[in-house]
């Protein structure tokens, strides 16, 4: 390990930070309702060891998917792959993604990268984003195909390259599928869990998932939500955990739509949604 250039290094001390707070999520009590601002996760999270100015920070998870919080500082992250898989929300900053395909995009706030197991990537630059990942990355999987911790005859497949979807964009050019209560599009869709972009323009009676756990982050408008025996108002830049069999409902506030990305583990199925007498 001496032997490895510090880039290296950081790459080892930045996974392993991130594997120990989802194994902790994973392995912790059960889940539990909350409403968090964004913005406090950086105050709560480790600066990793090695690495001045490279923060994570897990938000909340289950075995079978999690959610964290993470800051890029100048981070120049080689070409790899995972058997995970992971949508990435930028809050903030400016990254490049490269594919292995040789094409480059530029990612700023408000873009959802869909990065489905296997899809060869390869980041750089400044930023913070949210990250889920389902099932929970394990660092022991990367599978890299640059720099000295190169797999040995490990190639990328150029034909399966990022997703990255605009989530303001999408919401507005109108979403597929509608409900009673709500609008969505599902954008990301696997066995152990999903990322949806969703709006409700009045409010969502009470109701419960018996197996789904979820995480919402709020982009748009605002909210009157009850989750469990909680309530609070949620408007953007919050995060919302909803535990599988916990009865919730929400209901706009104002005149404008309440808009939110909705990441899933089990994945969201309408069909599974149990509604409740008030």
């Amino acid at each position: 390990m001496t032997n490895l250039p510090n880039w290296a290094l950081v790459l080892v001390l930045i996974a392993a930070i991130v594997l120990l707070g989802i194994m902790r999520m994973g392995s912790g009590p059960t889940l539990q309702p909350a409403v968090m601002n964004v913005s406090e996760l950086a105050s709560k999270s480790q600066e990793v060891m090695g690495f001045k100015g490279f923060y994570s920070a897990p938000v909340a998870g289950v075995r079978s998917g999690g959610l964290i919080w993470g800051r890029f500082e100048n981070a120049d992250i080689p070409m790899h792959y995972h058997p995970q898989n992971e949508v990435v929300y930028t809050l903030q900053g400016q990254v490049t993604l490269n594919s292995a395909d040789g094409s480059s995009s530029t990612l700023g706030p408000g873009q959802l990268v869909i990065l489905p197991a296997s899809v060869a990537h390869a980041a750089s630059g400044s930023g913070d984003f949210l990250l889920f990942a389902t099932p929970p990355s394990n660092f022991q999987d990367t599978v890299w195909l640059e720099g000295p911790m190169t797999k040995p005859g490990a190639k990328a497949d150029p034909t399966k390259t990022p997703q990255i979807i605009d989530a303001a964009q999408r919401i507005a050019q109108g979403l597929e599928q509608q409900r009673e209560g709500f609008q969505f599009s599902m954008v990301f869709d696997a066995k152990t869990g999903s990322a949806e972009l969703f709006r409700i323009e009045k409010g969502v009676a009470l109701h419960k998932h018996p197996k789904e756990n979820h995480f919402l982050y709020i982009l748009k408008g605002r909210g009157q939500g009850q989750v469990g025996n909680m309530t609070a108002e949620v408007g953007p830049g919050q995060i919302v955990v909803i535990p599988a069999d916990v009865p919730h409902k929400l209901e706009r506030i104002g005149s404008d739509p309440l808009d939110f990305i909705l990441f899933s583990t089990p994945p969201f199925r309408v069909d599974d949604i149990v509604w409740l007498k008030p």
